[in-house]
């Protein structure tokens, strides 16, 4: 047991006064008790019990780290905050050593560092933590916690969970590593690099330069949204990878299998559109090699994986593994033609920047090799790819009961194409397809409803769905297995948010068809059927629409949001911002609603409205092209005025036949959307028509809450005809 000076010295003190009584009788005692009992009281008093060994009073806790990315010779100085309480710490140079005194376990502990150009504020965790770490001389340095390494990254990675849980600081360390999962986008990049530059004392352009510091310029959402267009997007590709702060592995074996890797996260229940993440499963296999499975399809996902002494894993694929990829080539005068390359993976480092008990950051970076597939003989180009992830072991990360209660229920999920579905679909691989409610039967068999296209493809008006069987199964901890004729999908639902609505992690197979033997993995999301029917009035009212709040990459976007009004006689409009209404038609079918624009493309610049009713209205009026979207959406759960459903976003392209320019009549779908949306009632019938879950409160929007982007105008694909006016 090891005794600390002080309690040896009071153990000493107690032997020999207990001897001296002993020796010398009632009177010694007598006399020199009231000077000595007191002190041994007070000491008493401050001895914590632990079993039947007592234990002196917690030491006060001291950290000591140091400060990066600064101006060289800058004054320097550095605060601890815990509670309601700051503390000035000792500088020297870079480094610094702070004394907190002994905060209770859960306080949260932050850093903050000042100097020229400067302001870094780092998030170090509990104080229970902290003490746990720095072990028995309750000293926590470098090598016990890196995050006491104060950057530009630390304090990119604490304002974007602050941001993300409305301005505020982490309450726990669960709470902050479940918001590491949000943050865990190119925005931490763009953060990190935005505030190394003002360190280093680069010139910024103007108004930027007004800025006090990077950190002042990153809270302003809006400015620092501008700022990174301005070249700081492409000069911060890598600034991760190459900066210092880093909490290496310090062998292979600290590496959870499975481990899940992906880049950005729901927030409670607002879902995220799990198609334009970066997903990955690293997993041992059994012959000592590693699959690592990518939401790419790929029928080879071997690789070697090794640890290259800095704290690193390196993957080096074994074989081949290709895809077809679209890159945009100037093919002369500035003018960029995208182009099919066959793009081969050369090798991936995982750098990991921040270790969580339950969840950690990485960087990816990857190697590509990519060949112009229009010639073959031209030399292989090597484009250097680097993703921001979070990570969470795949059996500790997930629930181990998520789908006990799945039988005789309906739930969305996404549905994976292992084949050409139908003739409106233009699926060219294995794929993600649609987002579909699955009814699970007891017994293992189930079916989909309303599966497939939900408008004709020609006249784009609403269409009887088909359904489609499946079977399921549970398997193993927490894993949810369905099977149809052409795909074996194996679900997870991760921990850490509501039961009836949150987020999936996929694996996918191939197992039949022109695809067979491809895998991929996903995110999703699950979200239990709990309105069985919607009446057509419940549409009628105000909306807000914040598709765009479901991407990881929130926090640059443009700072705006969609409105839509229905009125009672099938017409309404929708608002981005505060631009001019778009018109639209709707129409209520089964519990659906269908959302109908028609725009019409003119030469020239006559007066014609570009809203029409129908395509064929337009192109009789003088249009040269058209464009038909349908939104669709189908409720399945209401949480207070929010609306959860299934949202789908159909398209048509239609140019009639051009005689004059020799242009032949072309017509084409595309189906932009199929996932998991919710819309906000905000006014009107919606907030009367339906009764709500009774699945617990709805989430409050944030403060500062991220609003949708402008939506890109759509173009023709390669090769169409391009309109002679957007009007």
């Amino acid at each position: 047991m090891k005794i600390s000076k002080c309690g040896l010295g009071l153990a000493v003190t107690l032997v020999a006064f207990a001897s001296a009584a002993a020796i010398f009788g009632s009177r010694y005692a007598a006399r020199h008790a009231p000077s000595f009992a007191p002190k041994a009281v007070a000491a008493a008093a401050q001895v914590r019990v632990n079993g039947s060994q007592p234990r002196m009073p917690l030491a006060h806790l001291r950290l000591s780290g140091q400060v990066i990315e600064l101006a060289p010779g800058a004054p320097l100085t550095v605060t601890a905050t815990v509670g309601g309480s700051t503390f000035p710490a000792t500088v020297s140079g870079n480094t610094y050593t702070v004394s907190i005194g002994r905060p209770a376990a859960g306080q949260m502990i932050t850093l903050d560092a000042r100097s020229t150009r400067v302001h870094y504020r780092a998030a170090i965790g509990s104080a229970g933590r902290a003490r746990t770490q720095a072990g028995s001389d309750s000293h926590l340095t470098l090598s016990e916690q890196p995050s006491l390494r104060i950057s530009p990254y630390g304090t990119a990675l604490q304002w974007l969970v602050r941001y993300a849980l409305g301005n505020r600081d982490a309450n726990s360390d669960a709470e902050f590593e479940k918001m590491m999962r949000v943050a865990a986008s190119s925005d931490l990049e763009y953060a990190a690099y935005s505030m190394a530059i003002f360190a280093r004392g680069e010139p910024i352009t103007e108004p930027f330069n007004a800025y006090a510091d990077g950190y002042e310029l990153v809270r302003d959402r809006a400015a620092f949204g501008r700022f990174i267009n301005y070249g700081a997007r492409e000069a911060s590709t890598g600034y991760l990878y190459a900066q210092a702060h880093e909490q290496a592995l310090s062998s292979l074996e600290g590496l959870p299998d499975p481990l899940v890797l992906l880049s950005g996260g729901p927030r409670e229940q607002v879902p995220f559109v799990g198609l334009y993440a970066n997903v990955y499963l690293l997993s041992r296999r059994g012959d000592g090699r590693f699959d690592f499975n990518e939401r790419w399809p790929l029928s080879n996902v071997a690789n070697s994986l090794s640890f290259n002494g800095q704290g690193r894993v390196q993957l080096a694929p074994v074989g081949t593994q290709v895809r077809v990829i679209g890159k945009m080539v100037d093919v002369g005068g500035g003018h960029m033609v995208q182009f099919d390359f066959d793009r081969s993976a050369a090798g991936r480092t995982l750098k990991r920047l921040t270790k969580g008990d339950s969840t950690s950051l990485w960087i990816l970076r990857s190697v590509w090799h990519d060949q112009d597939k229009r010639n073959p003989a031209a030399p292989m180009v090597e484009e250097i790819e680097y993703q921001v992830l979070s990570s969470t072991a795949l059996e500790s990360g997930t629930l181990p009961n998520g789908w006990a209660s799945v039988a005789n229920s309906t739930v969305a999920l996404p549905w994976m194409c292992g084949a050409y579905p139908s003739q409106e679909e233009q699926i060219y691989d294995f794929s993600q397809c649609e987002y579909v409610e699955h009814k699970f039967n007891a017994g293992g068999t189930g079916s989909t409803v309303d599966h497939g296209w939900k408008v004709h493809p020609q006249t784009m008006e609403p269409k009887q769905p088909r359904s489609q069987p499946f079977t399921w199964a549970l398997a193993g901890p927490g894993a949810l297995d369905i099977t149809d004729g052409n795909v074996a999908t194996t679900f997870w639902r991760l921990k850490d948010y509501p039961a009836d609505i949150g987020p999936v992690f996929f694996r996918s197979r191939s197992i039949a068809g022109v695809w067979g033997g491809k895998t991929m993995v996903g995110v999703s999301m699950a979200a239990t059927k709990r309105m069985t029917s919607w009446p057509a009035a419940s549409a009628i009212g105000n909306w807000r629409i914040p598709e765009p709040e479901y991407l990881s990459t929130w926090y640059t976007g443009e700072n705006h949001s969609t409105v839509v009004q229905r009125n009672s006689g099938g017409t309404g409009q929708q608002t981005i911002a505060s631009g001019s209404p778009t018109h639209f038609w709707w129409q209520a079918v089964g519990s659906a609603v269908y959302d109908k624009r028609v725009f019409v493309w003119y030469y020239g610049y006559p007066a014609n409205p570009p809203y029409t009713v129908t395509c064929e209205a337009g192109i009789a009026d003088g249009g040269t092209g058209c464009n038909t979207r349908v939104r669709y959406f189908k409720p399945i759960a209401r949480v207070g005025d929010r609306y959860y459903g299934i949202g789908n976003i159909y398209v048509r392209y239609f140019y009639p036949e051009d005689v004059e320019h020799g242009y032949p009549e072309e017509s084409w779908n595309q189906h932009l959307l199929s996932e998991l949306v919710y819309y906000d009632c905000t006014g009107g019938a919606c907030l009367t028509a339906a009764t709500p879950s009774a699945q617990g409160p709805r989430v409050v929007p944030l403060a500062g809450r991220r609003d949708q982007p402008a939506v890109r105008a759509a173009t023709p694909p390669r090769g169409q005809r391009i309109p002679g006016r957007h009007n």
